[in-house]
């Protein structure tokens, strides 16, 4: 196994769409307000765009959040008390350049345990092509006790070629970069829902994102899936079960 999952058609052109106008309203709240929006330092240039806390600005990335499919595979991978960490969107720019190579469970200290503390899965709002900067992955990394040189030359690296509405879903371990966007006139958007097990602390804090009235009116599954309910002991029990 080389670590990634690809699942062509997991959405709808009609999903899609709507996703892409909720993405695209997202954006323009948070320009209005001045959230930052580029110039991120895992980032070599200010040209790609990165979007947090979807789930905490739009109805449609919690629907997604609980996509059957991703979290299927989460719980699997994960255990059934997993729960999102992050929700975010990456939209490479005509021009911009690849992404350091990396990996999400990069907080961990190394060696590693034999298993994935997360599971990200990506969802393509565009065709992910080798000139727009499909998401690169080295094949197999995941299998490593250790991340990657940030500064290194990966040349065995893969690009995840698909088109709109696939889903590919990446061990936490795997080492991963965005690709350089080569052309002149594409933007390329990402979209990915970080999902850990359930003594991990959240990249996002839902409990600060999400207002009182947002969080009120979750249903219990949302709350589940964003931490919201729950007893630190059944935590600590997962430690020792090693869920």
């Amino acid at each position: 196994m080389n670590g990634l999952a690809l699942i062509e058609g997991a959405l709808s052109p009609i999903e899609v769409a709507g996703i892409s106008q909720a993405l695209a309203e997202v954006i323009e709240a948070d320009r209005a307000a001045g959230v930052r929006l580029q110039g991120f330092a895992a980032d070599r240039d200010a040209l790609n765009m990165r979007v947090v806390m979807l789930a905490a600005k739009h109805a449609k990335f919690r629907e997604l959040a609980e996509n059957p499919i991703a979290l299927a595979l989460a719980d699997e991978m994960l255990g059934e008390r997993m729960q999102l960490s992050s929700f975010s969107a990456n939209i490479t720019a005509p021009g911009s350049a690849k992404m350091a190579m990396h990996c999400d469970q990069g907080y961990i200290p190394s060696p590693w345990p034999p298993f994935a503390i997360g599971v990200n899965v990506g969802y393509a709002l565009d065709d992910f092509t080798v000139e727009n900067g499909a998401t690169l992955f080295v094949p197999g990394s995941h299998r490593e006790l250790h991340g990657p040189d940030p500064d290194g030359d990966y040349p065995q690296a893969q690009p995840i070629v698909c088109p709109a509405g696939s889903m590919f879903v990446m061990d936490d371990r795997m080492w991963h970069q965005t690709g350089a966007n080569v052309t002149s006139d594409q933007t390329r958007i990402g979209l990915f829902a970080k999902y850990t097990r359930s003594y991990i602390n959240p990249q996002e804090n839902w409990r600060i994102c999400m207002s009182p009235d947002l969080q009120a009116g979750l249903s219990p599954s949302e709350r589940r899936l964003f931490g919201l309910e729950g007893h630190p002991a059944r935590q600590i029990l997962d430690v020792h079960r090693g869920i």
